[in-house]
């Protein structure tokens, strides 16, 4: 028994590198290669052809609410302006069928009527 040595021998089996299956050309990989960018491009034009119809929908509903709001506005300004002119017009009748020619009488006949006007 002495000090010998076992030899020992060790194979190392090197693996072979795993081969790569390769995507088989097949009906289904040619159509799915063809039709999901197709697909993603007419997304893609759907949605920017939605915003620009939306964009001009919004538009012209904003310009149509902005005109119906100027016509009433200007229509209940009218309606004050009008009633104004025909106190004023009352005024300047009573004036001249009074005969008034002092400033001094037509100034204080206008701050009694006026003051009734506000």
């Amino acid at each position: 028994m002495g000090s010998e040595k076992a030899n020992v021998t060790v194979e190392i089996k090197k693996k072979a590198p795993k081969k790569i299956k390769k995507v088989q050309n097949s009906i289904s990989t040619k159509l799915l290669r063809i039709l999901v960018p197709m697909v993603a491009v007419a997304i893609v034009f759907i949605i920017i052809f939605l915003s620009f119809r939306a964009r001009n929908i919004i538009s012209n509903t904003a310009k149509e609410s902005l005109l119906n709001d100027s016509d009433q506005n200007a229509a209940i300004i009218g309606a004050e302006l009008t009633n104004l002119l025909a106190g004023y017009n009352q005024n300047i009748e009573s004036i001249e069928k009074l005969g008034m020619t002092d400033p001094a009488e037509i100034e204080k006949y206008l701050e009694i009527t006026l003051t009734g006007m506000r």
